[in-house]
């Protein structure tokens, strides 16, 4: 499968930059340890220049994203910390969802149309299964988190997915994680002590695993009407 030089070029100049942000180390930035070091810098920042830290905050997430940088918790805890909770909430949202579409956007320009027309006979049971069901399906994988966020964005762009349905799908999947973890954030702004910083995001992380495996009898439900009509199994 060859590639045209356009697609090529795009697809080589995502990997240079995926690699450049190990080689030179950004990630250890993403990290809460990074962030408790900074707390009060960046809530000082906030106060002198917050439009500009808002650009640079929502710059930073999505260009995250769009290299499939793991990170995104990070993200959302920090737009809690420093925005609160209302306005942490719409610019986490922003960030991710954002990011996450340019990612679909750029797996299927690069990878996702050739893969469709290579494959177009193999694929035609399951774009058809898309077409009818996609929604839930996409649903079902965002919320229980079956597969890494960056990981996903790309794997839903080599499929016929309509933009439309993935950005409804992932903000809908993606909005109760958002308000915990934002939540979170905000709640580190006003503790000090070292262990109790670490405790609430920990806390959240437990809870945000117990609601999204409580969905599982109620999506399940649906698949299994699905799997009635043979759709499973062009799957």
């Amino acid at each position: 499968m060859k590639l045209p030089i356009k697609q090529l070029f795009v697809g080589c100049c995502i990997i240079v930059c995926m690699v450049s942000v190990h080689i030179f180390g950004l990630t250890s930035y993403l990290s809460l340890t990074w962030l408790q070091e900074n707390v009060q810098n960046l809530q000082v920042l906030v106060q002198e220049q917050y439009w500009f830290v808002v650009a640079v905050y929502l710059i930073s997430y999505i260009t995250a994203s769009c290299l499939a940088i793991p990170g995104s918790t990070f993200f959302i805890i920090v737009a809690g910390l420093l925005f609160g909770i209302m306005l942490g909430i719409c610019f986490a949202m922003i960030g991710l969802v954002t990011g996450a579409t340019l990612l679909f956007l750029i797996s299927r320009y690069v990878i996702g149309s050739r893969i469709q027309q290579r494959y177009k006979d193999k694929f035609f049971k399951f774009n058809r299964a898309i077409a009818q069901h996609g929604y839930y399906y996409m649903l079902f994988v965002r919320m229980l988190a079956v597969f890494p966020f960056g990981m996903l964005n790309i794997l839903a762009g080599i499929t016929l997915l309509p933009v439309k349905t993935f950005i409804l799908t992932t903000t809908a999947g993606m909005l109760p994680y958002v308000i915990l973890y934002v939540f979170a954030g905000q709640q580190l702004g006003n503790l000090q002590l070292t262990d109790t910083m670490f405790f609430s995001p920990m806390i959240v992380f437990i809870s945000t695993i117990v609601f999204r495996v409580s969905l599982v009898p109620v999506l399940m439900r649906y698949v299994i009407k699905t799997r009635r009509a043979g759709l499973w199994n062009a799957l």
